[in-house]
């Protein structure tokens, strides 16, 4: 069955290289991405292009090895080194003067310096969690 999956993903993510690439290429594309994509980390066409290789090559290898603990691994630590990240670039977009608004989830109201603080609060939520499987998965005798 996992390797059912990372086969999958191969298909995947070399159908969004290909789109990234096309995307890329076009003279007025739009950057965000599909909202499939957001489940591999990848928000922009630039982070398909950089992640989407990232995956294919990690797939191949959990396909040789075959293991789903090794995999879980992998995709956590992937989530926690990503959304540590994300949550820094959500601080420092507090201290930007560029006006970007992202997607307010229908808070109109608010303000796009509390907008960046929601997606920082719930960057680090992710991280912490991805944090929290890792221990579980690494050292079960802790629970």
């Amino acid at each position: 069955m996992l390797r059912i999956l990372l086969l999958a993903n191969i298909l995947l993510h070399s159908t969004l290289i290909y789109l990234a690439i096309t995307k890329l290429k076009s003279v007025n594309y739009h950057r965000v991405t599909l909202p499939l994509a957001h489940l591999f980390g990848a928000y922009v066409w630039e982070d398909v292009l950089v992640l989407s290789p990232f995956w294919l090559v990690s797939s191949l290898v959990l396909i040789y090895y075959n293991s789903p603990k090794l995999t879980l691994v992998l995709v956590l630590l992937f989530v926690a080194f990503r959304l540590i990240f994300e949550t820094f670039y959500w601080l420092f977009q507090q201290f930007n003067n560029t006006g970007y608004r992202p997607h307010d989830f229908g808070f109109t109201h608010l303000h796009r310096q509390n907008i960046y603080i929601i997606y920082q609060v719930m960057a680090f939520s992710g991280f912490v969690l991805s944090l929290l499987g890792l221990l579980i998965i690494l050292f079960p005798a802790l629970i």
